[in-house]
């Protein structure tokens, strides 16, 4: 895949820039990112457990993916109104507490519906197109979120937008370029069934 060292070195920088800022918590940063994040609440679920269909879940992922993620729908990279509004009401010190204190919150799978049949045939769509940035079996690396146990609907919505580029992030496009609309939801059921 041509286009995953650069996404990666951004990351990287967010990863890097995540470390740190965990280095430096403080109990005013997690006080700071406790109280930040119940604007999220809402939508994302009580310490980022989201019970919503299309709304991922965000307590337990990966810091610096999160930050990330933020300062993507801040700078447009990612096109969605409501989290481009949301987010530009943070500054990056915001946003590092916020995404620390999300990513010290413990996992909690969705429990939204997946089709079991889907999920047996997507196994080997998402070892071959997604296993290399988000690990086996979804759990997450350096480089990729963690994808088990997010909400089937949510992860083709995301998928189908890194394909028509409303989520820019170069290595994503590539790895599902070529990925049929129907081997995106079995996939997504595959990832949503790893509780």
């Amino acid at each position: 895949m041509s286009g995953v060292s650069k996404p990666s070195v951004r990351l990287g920088a967010a990863a890097l820039g995540a470390v740190g800022a965990l280095m430096l918590a403080t109990p005013a940063m997690a006080e700071e990112g406790f109280r930040i994040s119940q604007t999220c609440a809402g939508c994302h679920g009580t310490n980022g457990a989201s019970p919503g269909e299309t709304i991922p879940v965000l307590g337990g992922q990966n810091a610096a993916y999160l930050a990330d993620s933020l300062r993507a729908y801040k700078s447009g990279d990612r096109d969605y109104y409501v989290m481009r509004i949301i987010a530009n009401g943070f500054d990056d010190k915001q946003i590092d507490a916020m995404a620390t204190w999300f990513a010290d919150k413990p996992w909690v799978a969705t429990d939204t519906a997946f089709d079991a049949a889907m999920a047996e045939s997507g196994k080997s769509v998402a070892d071959d197109a997604c296993a290399s940035c988000h690990g086996d079996g979804g759990e997450g690396t350096d480089t990729g979120p963690r994808l088990a146990g997010q909400p089937a609907a949510y992860l083709v919505l995301a998928a189908q937008a890194y394909k028509n580029g409303s989520r820019n992030h170069a290595a994503a496009a590539a790895a599902l370029e070529g990925v049929s609309d129907a081997d995106i939801q079995a996939a997504s059921h595959y990832y949503a069934s790893l509780r």
